[in-house]
């Protein structure tokens, strides 16, 4: 179980270098690799992080990857209210984006208090 949760940060870190660099088929490599059921990391990270890599891709399976996102961020415990309603509000970039890919429209990010978001979030999931 050590050594599984041991891989599976390894190909988290890789997956997240991939992704910021734009290398989506390989960070949907690397996160497919991945055992959502013991991973080591909030599960809300992983599946926003891969929402965001299959959208990017033009994968279809992004919009059912998103609702498993949705669904470990509704049942997040350890997070506060301003770092859950701006999870969602990635999350709804995400669909947004899956739909208009202009990117015109926006995120209403007001009611958050960003200052309660944890730097670490804002960076991963950055909105602006």
């Amino acid at each position: 179980m050590i050594i599984s949760k041991l891989l599976n940060s390894l190909r988290w870190v890789d997956a997240l270098d991939k992704a910021s660099a734009s290398d989506f088929a390989k960070a949907r490599t690397k996160l497919n690799a991945i055992s959502p059921s013991n991973i080591g990391i909030p599960k809300r990270e992983y599946y926003l992080l891969k929402s965001f890599v299959l959208m990017k891709l033009n994968d279809k399976s992004a919009k059912a990857t998103l609702a498993e996102a949705m669904n470990a961020i509704d049942a997040s415990q350890k997070i506060n209210q301003d770092e859950r309603e701006y999870l969602k509000k990635y999350a709804e970039h995400i669909l947004i984006s899956l739909y208009d890919r202009s990117n015109r429209r926006t995120v209403n990010c007001a009611g958050i208090d960003f200052n309660n978001v944890p730097k670490r979030t804002r960076e991963m999931f950055p909105l602006v």
